[in-house]
């Protein structure tokens, strides 16, 4: 069912997706950057805004812990897709012995991405939007319930 909260977080956490994904643009530098990664990032901010700190957010405090809930879940999610992707990639082109290297190499690629794209811009778009995306959503939570 749709609610003011969800709806704001929602769009919110989608804001800060584009936020992420121009932090993480700047990482690849001389790499390709995939295409896929503006609509993952998106996609993975609308889902997680809409599902975890949307649901909850009930109140001020409430929808701020949500939404430091919500914001690391979105980057595991950003990350996690990377790295299976890639991991496909390498598949198709028959990188692998079998499929015990595949898991070995899908939480390596995972650790790396992780590595890769820890940098203070990501960590501050993850503190500060997540406050206040949580604050936002558990504002419209008490301002207009279900």
């Amino acid at each position: 069912m749709p609610t003011a909260a969800k709806l704001v977080a929602g769009v919110v956490f989608a804001a800060l997706g584009y936020a992420i994904f121009v932090s993480m643009v700047t990482v690849y530098a001389d790499d390709r950057v995939p295409e896929y990664l503006l609509p993952l990032c998106l996609v993975a901010g609308l889902i997680v805004g809409w599902q975890i700190c949307g649901k909850n957010a009930l109140g001020l405090m409430s929808g701020v812990g949500n939404g430091y809930t919500a914001i690391v879940a979105q980057v595991f999610v950003i990350l996690f897709v990377l790295s299976f992707i890639t991991m496909l990639q390498r598949s198709l082109r028959s990188r692998y012995d079998g499929p015990t290297d595949v898991m070995i190499d899908s939480f390596t690629l995972l650790a790396e991405y992780g590595f890769r794209f820890a940098t203070p811009e990501i960590g501050m778009i993850m503190a500060v939007g997540g406050f206040v995306g949580g604050a936002l959503a558990g504002i419209a939570g008490r301002r207009f319930p279900h």
